[in-house]
């Protein structure tokens, strides 16, 4: 599951300048002008992550953070092509739900395995991190040579961008796949330590 989050969460860095490029044909410093805002939003309430996993428990969390991250792809699936606006929502969205779901998945490692464990899987799970970017910056970049003739969202109506709409609904559903994983593993509640068992 962390390899999947993280790969899914890097094409909001890695996937939106390229759109924003081949779409928009912005310069770098407008792209820079789009991301800003959701990087600073999600800086700014990345406190608020760990209040919520603390409060409510991870999977709650978990949770709302994978419906942020589920409804920025499928808002990004078909608003390519439309206002910057818009676009700048969504990724506001996306970003605050990858800042979540981070936060969510360290704490159900930390609160799931004994306190002799913890430190080998923080240290797995930031391996996985970096693999998991490099993968998915291979897979996309593969994709995205491969082109796309028609769009799978039916929403979506300008061929320009179909490749973009319809990697980032593949990314939409792959989070709702991840919610079942996690359902299935957790059920709806807080991993405890297994000392505590």
């Amino acid at each position: 599951m962390t390899f999947l989050v993280s790969a899914i969460g890097y094409s909001i860095p890695f996937l939106t300048p390229i759109m924003l490029v081949d779409t928009y044909h912005l310069s770098p410093v407008s792209i820079g002008l789009v991301m800003i805002p959701a990087s600073l939003t999600a800086a700014l309430l990345g406190k608020q992550g760990g209040k919520l996993a603390d409060k409510r428990g991870n999977t709650r969390l978990f949770l709302f953070a994978s419906l942020l991250l589920l409804s920025a792809f499928f808002l990004l699936s078909f608003l390519i092509g439309r206002s910057l606006i818009f676009v700048a929502i969504a990724l506001i969205i996306g970003q605050v739900g990858q800042t979540f779901i981070v936060v969510a998945m360290s704490n159900t490692i930390a609160n799931t395995l004994t306190k002799e464990q913890t430190g080998v899987g923080m240290g797995l799970m930031s391996m996985l991190n970096f693999i998991a970017s490099s993968v998915s910056g291979a897979v996309i970049s593969l994709v995205l040579d491969q082109g796309a003739l028609s769009a799978w969202n039916p929403f979506y109506f300008f061929a320009e961008g179909n490749t973009f709409s319809n990697l980032y609904l593949m990314f939409s559903l792959s989070y709702t796949g991840l919610i079942l994983i996690y359902i299935t593993r957790f059920g709806y509640r807080t991993p405890l330590k297994l000392t505590k068992n």
